[in-house]
């Protein structure tokens, strides 16, 4: 008896929404887990200056204004082990669309024994100030404080170099797995009222391999991806069912903490009194006097409490340093023409593109140049067609807002700096990434919409959207693996062979975790085909 009730419960387990989001993220955290293995040591962006920060504040180092700290020897040390650098200059990708002709190539190098592997704590010679500079104190020390906590509770000092990155790299990873699928099924399934669209948009990430490729890697992004994520879906759940006093605290509790990971995480800031307005509006009814008032008050009491967690530091710069914040060095002058707003823009567009879908660490890969123009048009579209829906206007129009918010100080930032310097710089894609959540709301969204117009039932648009998601992670991993090992028309042999003799794990480890995500894969596709995509509608939670 107690058997079948066992069984019962786990079969009502599988059709639930619970365990599409839980199988989203356990497949979000595999992929960024294989990138993290996958990439070689120190080519995520900034990643020596990441892991530099966190193992000086680890060790004690503090946290230095801006421009007063430098790269200590035990991570040049590193940098110099994993290959990323030979006899002084950076060593070239196989996959790089372009080098210099005397660069030294990563493929030509010979692995570094595992003996010779030395531990972050076994590199350190002492204090030393003749490494570049560690711009990283221009961010707050929230990521690093967390990340130097666990490295030191792990030991992770006496670990190999590459281990340790490793571990740094899958904390990223578990961060953002574990809060972002859920975040984009709560928006969605608030948004549209149906459990099918948010379980669709559980598995939006799995079509955007940077996304993935950032998550696998040592950067403060992962904590701003993670908190942002969690302010949308509180911010939908007040528009939606309603603004409550733990939803508002909750909310002015992530906002504190993402102002401790990014600058880019205040460019939410100005959407948060507008959602509360939506909420009161919504709750409350009448005219603008009876949910005005209210409105107003829990805005500046959330704004307030957060500026009390975590806001002040922005303030702090501004009065320390007359800016947000404040540059840690002065890049040198760049030889690039003046451009003009509109030939800027061009430029603008085509690297957001690149370098929000499928940049990789490797600079404008031809490869994958396909992918990237494919994924941009199918996510316009779907957005857009989902942005177009009449339900909700004004839930649609804070996303509006939000995005042209972020997109439009990317911009102005970057299109200064090229007027001051004359480089094309600041040009990320990820910095969008703090829009993950109303990106997956739209295409899920608009991905019903059109699958509806087409007679498809609702409980197929999970499955497919999996599949599809699936089909474009593996897709990019395996470009992104022969960009890092395959040297001209190098065989998958020569590029697997050259791979092992660089990586942080052998090769039964390797194999153990590709088939661990094989396995949630099939898993996840058994599920969503049994019929767990039931649309059903639900109320206020």
């Amino acid at each position: 008896m107690g058997g079948r009730r066992v069984g019962a419960a786990r079969r009502r387990f599988l059709r639930s929404s619970s365990a599409c989001v839980v199988l989203a993220s356990v497949l979000l955290f595999g992929a960024s887990l294989l990138w993290a293995v996958f990439v070689p040591g120190f080519r995520a962006p900034d990643e020596l200056q990441h892991v530099n920060s966190v193992v000086r504040l680890a060790e004690g180092g503090g946290w230095p204004g801006p421009g007063d700290v430098r790269i200590e020897d035990e991570t040049l040390g590193a940098l110099a082990l994993s290959g990323a650098i030979a006899g002084g200059p950076r060593t070239v990708l196989p996959g790089a669309a372009a080098a210099p002709p005397d660069a030294q190539r990563f493929a030509d190098l010979t692995p570094v024994p595992v003996s010779d592997r030395a531990s972050f704590h076994d590199l350190d010679q002492g204090p030393r100030q003749g490494g570049p500079i560690d711009q990283m104190t221009q961010h707050p020390p929230g990521y690093y404080a967390v990340a130097g906590l666990v490295y030191d509770l792990a030991g992770a000092g006496d670990w190999r170099y590459d281990r340790a990155v490793f571990l740094l790299r899958a904390l990223t990873a578990l961060t953002v797995a574990a809060t972002v699928p859920v975040c984009c099924y709560v928006a969605a399934r608030e948004l549209s009222g149906k459990e099918s669209v948010g379980r669709t948009a559980a598995f939006v990430p799995l079509l955007i391999p940077q996304l993935q490729f950032v998550a696998g890697a040592v950067t403060n992004d992962g904590a701003t991806i993670a908190a942002t994520s969690a302010a949308w879906a509180i911010l939908f759940t007040i528009t939606c069912s309603g603004p409550t006093r733990m939803r508002l605290l909750a909310l002015a509790v992530v906002v504190g903490a993402a102002c401790w990971t990014k600058g880019t995480a205040l460019t939410l800031l100005p959407g948060i009194p507008f959602a509360i307005a939506i909420g009161y509006r919504r709750a409350r009814g009448g005219r603008v006097r009876q949910w005005g008032p209210p409105a107003l008050a829990a805005a500046a009491g959330v704004l307030g409490l957060a500026f009390v967690l975590g806001g002040w530091w922005w303030a702090l710069n501004v009065v320390r340093y007359g800016r947000l914040q404040p540059a840690a060095y002065l890049v040198p002058p760049g030889t690039s023409p003046t451009l003009g707003v509109g030939e800027f823009l061009a430029v603008f567009a085509d690297r957001v593109r690149w370098s929000f879908f499928a940049d990789l660490g490797v600079l404008k890969a031809p490869s994958l140049n396909w992918l990237t123009i494919a994924l941009a048009i199918l996510f316009v579209v779907l957005c857009s067609v989902g942005l177009l829906a009449r339900h909700r206007v004004a839930d649609r129009f804070l996303m509006v807002l939000a995005g042209g918010v972020v997109t439009g100080i990317l911009f102005a930032s970057a299109y200064r700096a090229h007027l001051e310097s004359h480089n094309l710089a600041g040009l990320q894609g990820r910095y969008l990434f703090v829009l993950v959540v109303p990106l997956a709301v739209c295409f899920a969204a608009g991905l019903g919409r059109v699958a509806g117009a087409l007679g498809r039932p609702h409980r197929w648009h999970p499955l497919c959207l999996f599949v599809g998601g699936l089909v474009v992670t593996v897709w990019g991993l395996a470009f992104g693996f022969r960009l890092y090992y395959a040297a001209g028309d190098d065989s998958w042999a020569a590029a697997v062979d050259r791979f092992l003799g660089w990586s942080a794990w052998p090769l039964p480890a390797v194999i153990g975790l590709v088939s661990a995500f094989a396995a949630v894969a099939g898993t996840t596709a058994w599920v969503l085909s049994a019929g767990a995509g039931r649309s059903t509608p639900v109320g206020p939670v």
